[in-house]
């Protein structure tokens, strides 16, 4: 839940030499906020709600001319969503990549998309891991325990799923492919050494949101590593240390597979700062890995404009707040 008064008491100067002078209005994308140019010219500023900073109340990096953030306050934020199950839906790279693997559920069902996974080369228990964790749980039972009833001739057919991978679906039909997707993942074995109901008590699944949402330099993850260290123990030394690595690594290699880019170096930068060394496999020539229809940039461009490859998402998102 992001706090509008927190948004509201926002000022700050962002990129050529903006500032900031509180909300306008959140949606269910994104969050739109009052600026005034050097110059005295009042403009709005959209960006993607899918941003950690606006859930712990930090300003994200990608929006600011300089740091605003403190290690140690974001290291506090952080530990208190050890658990949370809407992670998530706090961050971009972790909502594009749930919201990837639904659709693909959506369109070939649970049984093409383990097949496809394997086709593709990644591990079975992978595909299986992401379908049996909290998060994709808990967004098809949102879907699954809507009403039925519309309330009028516009709440009958919906456009779901966000707005990188959105599904325009009849409400009835999407509340029954839910119950039923639900039931079809329960049925499903178990992930061999992958623990999927604890990945949200996973440290690195938590500071990894942060990390690929523009938190923490280099520089900063020595001392990152020490926080994580001091409060959850030296990772490569815990009782359940291939569990966490399986998970980071099933993490990393969907995002590479599934994602036409990310921040997943960040990520597995974020690892091997805290002792987990691993390279994900290199994403296969196919057509269809990430997006069917419409390409990713496309639906991502009210956030964000198109990239070159190779830069970052948020280095995109700071182009597009400055208006570049």
């Amino acid at each position: 839940m992001i706090d509008e008064d927190w948004l509201k008491s926002l000022r700050f100067e962002s990129l050529q030499g903006v500032q900031v002078t509180g909300l306008v209005a959140t949606g269910s994308t994104h969050v739109v906020l009052d600026a005034l140019t050097p110059e005295g010219e009042h403009v709005v500023l959209k960006t993607y709600r899918h941003a950690l900073g606006f859930h712990i109340k930090e300003i994200p990096p990608f929006i600011t001319a300089k740091k605003e953030y403190d290690v140690g306050r974001v290291n506090e934020k952080l530990r208190r969503l050890i658990g949370r199950d809407d992670l998530d839906d706090m961050t971009a790279e972790y909502d594009r990549l749930y919201s990837s693997i639904t659709r693909l559920v959506q369109e070939i069902g649970v049984p093409g998309a383990v097949l496809r996974s394997a086709m593709q080369g990644l591990l079975d228990d992978e595909m299986l891991f992401l379908l049996k964790t909290p998060g994709m749980r808990r967004r098809l039972q949102h879907w699954a325990t809507m009403r039925e009833e519309a309330r009028d001739s516009t709440d009958l057919i919906l456009i779901v799923n966000g707005p990188n991978f959105p599904m325009t679906i009849p409400r009835v039909q999407l509340i029954a492919w839910a119950r039923k997707t639900l039931r079809e993942i329960e049925e499903l074995p178990p992930p061999a050494n992958l623990a999927p109901e604890s990945l949200t008590s996973n440290p690195l699944y938590v500071w990894g949101a942060a990390v690929m949402d523009g938190f923490f330099t280099d520089d900063e993850l020595p001392a990152v590593a020490d926080y994580i260290e001091q409060h959850f123990g030296r990772l490569p030394a815990r009782d359940d240390i291939f569990p966490l690595l399986n998970q980071c690594t099933a993490i990393a290699e969907l995002m590479t597979f599934y994602l036409k880019e990310s921040e997943v170096a960040r990520f597995v930068k974020l690892c091997a700062a805290c002792g987990l060394h691993f390279q994900p496999r290199s994403r296969p020539h196919v057509e269809d890995a990430e997006d069917t229809s419409d390409d990713d940039d496309g639906n991502e461009s009210d956030a964000s404009p198109s990239r070159p490859s190779g830069t970052s998402w948020w280095q995109r998102m700071r182009r597009r707040w400055s208006g570049s």
